[in-house]
């Protein structure tokens, strides 16, 4: 996994590489990165990061990503690996109401106004299973120790939305018309 973020928005970045990297995922996240990155070609390195090396994207979007020149290269080396493999890659995480014109606007994103850092943790985690063989087993294993609902997912579609609710194991995916 690979945070890509704008530098105002280093704390919710670092509070979710902490948490993914203490659910076991190997993050890119600069500041564990220090020695690999110090004397590098940073462009070069970044690319190669967001390009070619990370499982996922993870883009906080901002309207303090939207006017930076590292967040847009990143998030431009990760479009570009998105549309040559054509596949989920890039997972949008709304801040705030920013439009990143450079990403589609039908794609799915997790906003932070209505979901915990914790609980996005918990569904990059999940993301990641989804493309193993045991996606069942580790929903049912992560949900079911849940003690409160949360809304996970919302797009730009009418209302399209990942929930689960207090109820043990249960996941409900509720799509409005596209």
């Amino acid at each position: 996994m690979a945070i890509s973020f704008a530098g105002p928005d280093r704390e919710i970045a670092e509070q979710l590489a902490h948490l993914l990297r203490d659910a076991g995922l190997r993050v890119f996240y600069d500041l564990f990165e220090q020695e690999r990155i110090w004397g590098t070609r940073l462009y070069s390195y970044l690319a190669e990061v967001y390009e070619t090396k990370a499982r996922y994207c993870i883009v906080l979007i901002s309207s303090d990503y939207r006017n930076r020149v590292w967040p847009r290269h990143e998030l431009r080396s990760a479009f570009n690996r998105a549309v040559r493999e054509r596949r989920e890659y890039i997972l949008p995480v709304r801040l705030d109401d920013a439009v990143i014109e450079d990403l589609p606007q039908d794609l799915a994103y997790i906003s932070l106004r209505t979901t915990t850092i914790q609980n996005l943790a918990d569904l990059v985690r999940i993301k990641a299973q989804l493309s193993s063989w045991q996606s069942e087993r580790a929903i049912a294993g992560i949900f079911s120790n849940r003690s409160s609902g949360v809304t996970a997912v919302r797009g730009k579609f009418d209302n399209p939305t990942v929930t689960h609710s207090k109820h043990e194991g249960s996941v409900a995916l509720r799509a409005g018309t596209i």
